[in-house]
C-alpha cells in the first residue's frame, strides 16, 4: 500500500504522519513513468523508503564529516533536479485534420491540444508533436482525456482507438495512408480489445487488415466505457533495441472502468523508432456528434542508466565537498 501526503520543497526532512492511502500510480509498474515527477515530489512512502535504505545500507563512513540532514537535502535537491532535467516537458499534441470522414472543429481547437470535434461518426483524426526518434531505453508517452457526447448507454467496443505514428510527412485532410505506428483500442463491457503494431499500409491508420495485435486486455470487473462520461487514455512505447519495442496502454474513468494493457514486445513500427503524430479514430458504430478532447500530450522519458549516472555524479560531489 502507498501512502501519500505532499512534501513542502521547503522542509524535505520534517517528518509528518502519513495520512490516507493513495490510490495506485503508474510508478507501481516501474519507476519509469510519466508519473515520476509527481511521485518524487508527493509520495511520502517513496521518501522515507528511500531515506530508511540510505540509513541501513549505504556506506556512510566515506561521508563521516558530513550531517545527516544536510546529506538528505542535498540529496533531494540532487533527485529533483535529475528528474527536471533527464524528462523533456510534455509536448502538446496540435494542428489536427481529419484523415478519414468528415469531422470538423469547434472554433480554433483544431490548432490546440484539446480539440472539439463536430462529429464523432466513422472519423479518424491525426495531430501532430515535434519528431521524436527513440534510442534503446527511451520512452514515448502519449497521454489524453476524451469526453464522446450525442449517444447514451455503452460505447460500442474498438470504436474509440489511440496510437502514436510517424506520419507521411505533414498530415493532410483526407489522407490517411502511409501511417506506421502503435495503436490501441477500448473494449466494451467484459469484451477484450487490443494493442496492435500497424505497417501504413492501408488508407486508414486504424485499419485492422494493416496490424498485428501486440495485447489484449478488458476491464476486469465487466464495466463500460459509457458516452458523456470522461476518460484518461495512455500508450507508452519503449525502444527494447535495435529491432523492437515495448508497448503498454491504460483507459480509465478513474472509477469505475479500467482497461490496463501490460507491456508486451513487438517489432518496431516504423523501423525507424521515428514519431511525430497522434492518431484517434472514432468508429462508425459510436453514433455520436461530438468529442471533445482535453490535454493531448506525447513526452519522451529518458532511459534509467543516463539518470542512474547523473546521480552517481551527484554522490560524487558530495564527496569532494567534504
Amino acid at each position: 500500500m502507498i501512502y501519500r501526503t505532499y512534501v513542502p520543497l521547503n522542509d524535505l526532512i520534517e517528518k509528518k504522519a502519513l495520512t490516507a492511502p493513495a490510490p495506485p500510480t503508474i510508478i507501481e509498474n516501474g519507476f519509469w513513468g510519466p508519473g515520476l515527477l509527481s511521485e518524487v515530489l508527493c509520495n511520502r512512502f517513496l521518501y522515507y523508503r528511500t531515506q530508511q535504505l540510505l540509513l541501513t545500507s549505504f556506506p556512510w563512513s566515506l561521508f563521516s564529516e558530513v550531517n545527516l540532514s544536510n546529506f538528505m537535502k542535498l540529496l533531494s535537491s540532487s533527485l529533483l533536479t535529475l528528474v527536471f532535467a533527464a524528462t523533456a516537458p510534455a509536448a502538446s499534441v496540435v494542428n489536427w485534420v481529419t484523415t478519414n470522414g468528415d469531422a470538423a472543429y469547434s472554433g480554433t481547437s483544431a490548432a490546440t491540444n484539446s480539440p472539439i470535434t463536430t462529429d464523432a461518426d466513422g472519423d479518424a483524426i491525426v495531430g501532430s508533436f515535434p519528431v521524436v526518434t527513440l534510442t534503446v531505453g527511451q520512452v514515448l508517452v502519449l497521454n489524453g482525456s476524451v469526453n464522446i457526447t450525442g449517444n447514451t448507454g455503452n460505447l460500442s467496443g474498438n470504436q474509440f482507438r489511440w496510437g502514436l505514428f510517424d506520419a507521411p510527412g505533414t498530415p493532410a485532410t483526407g489522407v490517411g495512408s502511409g501511417y506506421a505506428g502503435v495503436w490501441a483500442a477500448a473494449p466494451t463491457v467484459a469484451a477484450t480489445a487490443n494493442t496492435v503494431i500497424a505497417n501504413g499500409s492501408t488508407s486508414n491508420p486504424f485499419s485492422g487488415s494493416a496490424s498485428t495485435i501486440i495485447g489484449s486486455a478488458s476491464d476486469a470487473g465487466g464495466n463500460s466505457a459509457q458516452f458523456g462520461t470522461d476518460f484518461d487514455f495512455t500508450l507508452s512505447i519503449t525502444r527494447v533495441d535495435g529491432t523492437q519495442i515495448s508497448v503498454s496502454a491504460q483507459f480509465t474513468d478513474n472509477a469505475d472502468v479500467l482497461v490496463d494493457w501490460a507491456p508486451a514486445n513487438a517489432p518496431a513500427s516504423p523501423a525507424s523508432f521515428t514519431y511525430d503524430s497522434v492518431g484517434i479514430l472514432l468508429g462508425g458504430a459510436t453514433n455520436a456528434t461530438q468529442a471533445s478532447f482535453s490535454n493531448v500530450t506525447a513526452t519522451t522519458v529518458p532511459e534509467p542508466a543516463s539518470a542512474v549516472m547523473a546521480l552517481l555524479g551527484s554522490l560524487a560531489l558530495i564527496r569532494r565537498r567534504r
